[in-house]
């Protein structure tokens, strides 16, 4: 069931408008509805306020498992997971641009936007070329390779429960700090074991080395983990412009298609 879940889920990101998942960022409205109402409250009870959704996700997910397994629980899971995707689309239209002005050699260009729409300042295009391939790995990262991870491991509840953990820690409110405490418990496994499928599917030794460096740390955030191993893997510094962003995209799509081959290995084991 849950390998048809994810090639129906990448089938609608793939060839649908839905590239961002779900229209409506449920997520996101539930912690934006959510926060204003519970500043006074303690963290812990404001925590489970944030999580209260995966209660009714478990009580859905058993009353349809229980009398209409089958379809049901596979619309059920796809939905779920098309709400737990990342909405900024770094594999499409997110870097639309920037490949555009990279194109023309527009390097001026291509620093404006990347501070106008990504909040990234920086000096030189070599300067611009790891801070684009970064964020491109870690929205990739955090959008779609986390939420199927926990999908795989624990179901549509893993999946949600990181998301709304992740979503969670954007406001300013009780369960902020706890959101960003778990938040990076669930980034930490997963963050090393895409970092492993990056050595697989580029330069081996030296994603591998920098891999080593942070297999045993805990306080290192998920997001400087994958970039620099991306980086590493990557290892082409020469790659200017649009090449470099290229690059980055082909080394996630390999990436994603190991997670996808070992699975479905799995599935049929």
């Amino acid at each position: 069931m849950s390998f048809l879940v994810l090639l129906l889920v990448l089938l609608i990101l793939r060839f649908t408008s839905w590239r961002s998942g779900f229209p409506l960022d449920l997520v996101n409205g539930w912690c934006k509805a959510l926060s204003p109402r519970c500043q006074q409250w303690h963290p812990l009870l404001a925590l489970a306020a944030l999580l209260s959704p995966l209660l009714l996700l478990w009580l859905l997910d058993w009353l349809i498992v229980e009398r209409a397994y089958g379809l049901f629980t596979l619309l059920l899971h796809v939905a779920v997971l098309l709400l737990c995707v990342g909405r900024s689309d770094p594999l499409g239209r997110l870097f639309d641009q920037l490949r555009q002005a990279l194109l023309r050699n527009d390097h001026q260009a291509a620093s404006l936007l990347a501070e106008r729409d990504l909040g990234l300042t920086t000096e030189g295009p070599d300067e611009l070329r790891a801070a684009l391939q970064g964020r491109m790995v870690w929205e990739t990262a955090h959008g779609y390779f986390i939420p199927l991870f926990w999908y795989l491991l624990l179901g549509p509840l893993g999946a949600l429960g990181y998301r709304l953990l992740q979503r969670g820690q954007g406001f300013s409110w009780p369960a902020t700090d706890w959101s960003a405490r778990l938040c990076h418990a669930l980034e930490w496994l997963p963050a090393r074991m895409l970092g492993l499928s990056f050595a697989l599917v580029g330069r081996f030794e030296q994603a591998l080395g920098a891999l080593r460096d942070y297999v045993g740390n805990w306080d290192k955030a998920a997001s400087l983990v994958t970039t620099r191993i991306a980086l590493a893997a990557l290892g082409s510094p020469e790659a200017t412009g649009a090449v470099a962003l290229d690059q980055a995209h082909k080394l996630l799509l390999r990436a994603l298609l190991i997670w996808a081959v070992v699975w479905a290995l799995i599935s049929l084991v």
